[in-house]
């Protein structure tokens, strides 16, 4: 794991995942080996954020690479990608 104030990278077997914060969003980006490693990872990770943000609910939402990514909505949870 590496990590600075503002991003973090987590190195976990077949992939990745890349977190960084700006403003009021959390960005993540995943990357796999394969398909099966993809989904682990997202699983993984979304599973975490929202288990430890039960105060400021937070759902974790993941696009596909390319996609346009959800905007944060006014006075609600912001989406994580």
């Amino acid at each position: 794991m590496e990590w600075t104030e503002t991003e973090g990278t987590v190195t976990f077997p077949g992939g990745q995942c890349t977190m960084r914060a700006s403003g009021d969003a959390l960005l993540l980006r995943a990357e796999a080996a394969d398909s099966a490693a993809l989904e682990f990872i997202e699983g993984l990770i979304g599973s975490h954020l929202e288990r430890f943000s039960r105060r400021e609910p937070l759902t974790v939402t993941w696009h596909p690479a390319g996609a346009q990514p959800a905007q944060p909505r006014p006075g609600g949870a912001a989406p994580v990608q």
